[in-house]
């Protein structure tokens, strides 16, 4: 388990997720995007994507897909009844669209 000290990662008990600072994350951003081809960083957006909605964190799974340009995965989220999973539901708002 990572120190409860750290100051770039952080474990958040109410979401039960690890949370990275901007900063930290930017970085490890850019450095993916500079380091990997466009490929594979697609393919690192599309499993967390994946991953983050099955475990329920369904905008942030459309937020990745988005990045990951896999669209059709995005449209097969919103055809799924109320856009639920296992006890979560989310609506999605038009003006939010532009923020994703």
């Amino acid at each position: 388990m990572l120190s409860r000290d750290n100051s770039f990662i952080r474990f958040d008990e109410w979401s039960q997720r690890y949370t990275m600072h901007n900063i930290f994350a930017g970085y490890l951003r850019r450095l993916l995007e500079n380091q990997a081809d466009q490929t594979e960083v697609f393919g690192i957006y599309r499993r967390s994507g994946e991953w983050n909605i099955a475990n329920g964190h369904i905008l942030t799974g459309i937020k990745l897909f988005l990045k990951a340009k896999e669209y059709d995965l995005i449209l097969e989220e919103f055809e799924k009844p109320g856009i639920t999973h296992p006890g979560v539901a989310v609506a999605v708002k038009r003006s939010q669209w532009r923020y994703i």
